[in-house]
């Protein structure tokens, strides 16, 4: 059940994307589909979308310790609200003209709701 609390929560994580955020292009790709008459895969294509999310951070050294992420490794917030698309493993960003993988993506939650998502990308 979704609480007052966890509508602004949801709120909060958007305003703050507004605020201090930076437009960046995702490459959605749409799933393949099979077909059981023909036997063929068909991928249904790819789509850009543009996406307010926040300024690009450094990999947590905890997660590099544990061996989940390389040091290289960078990672976004992207508020849950703000997303026509959904967010998948290997989805291609492009963010100043340079390509990352999303490698890795790990949910904030405020009750039974997710308030925003850390994207982990690699180049």
């Amino acid at each position: 059940m979704t609480t007052p609390f966890d509508t602004e929560m949801s709120e909060l994580a958007q305003e703050l994307i507004d605020d201090f955020g930076t437009t960046y292009k995702f490459t959605v790709v749409d799933s393949p589909t099979y077909s059981t008459v023909t036997l063929a895969v068909t991928n249904s294509g790819e789509t850009e979308e543009s996406l307010k999310v926040s300024p690009i951070l450094r990999a947590s050294d905890k997660l590099v310790r544990a061996g989940l992420v390389r040091a290289d490794d960078s990672k976004i917030i992207i508020a849950t609200k703000s997303l026509t698309f959904t967010l998948k493993i290997d989805m291609k960003i492009e963010i100043s003209g340079k390509k990352w993988t999303i490698i890795r993506i790990d949910t904030h939650e405020s009750g039974d709701d997710t308030a925003a998502f850390t994207v982990h990308i690699r180049k």
